[in-house]
């Protein structure tokens, strides 16, 4: 799997230091989903794992002026930042 994932982090597509096993639980069972780095692992244990979640984090970023650090103006895959 990291070698599929060129030794990136799935989310953030940066290299991972130390890559982390992110998998979910459907029916009880675990079930892995990928490689990530300890920020993105973290951040995804932090919002529970839910859309939603994600989702008014990212309409709350953009709604308070977020723009991308490398691209001003950019897109985040289809949220306009």
């Amino acid at each position: 799997m990291l070698s599929r994932q060129a030794g990136l982090c799935a989310i953030c597509l940066e290299p991972m230091a130390e890559p982390f096993t992110d998998h979910d639980e459907i029916d009880g069972r675990p079930r892995v989903r990928g490689l990530l780095c300890l920020g993105c692992n973290t951040g995804l244990g932090g919002f529970r794992d839910k859309p939603e979640r994600l989702a008014s984090a990212i309409a709350y970023l953009v709604g308070h002026g977020y723009r991308h650090a490398e691209t001003p103006g950019a897109s985040i895959r289809g949220i306009n930042a």
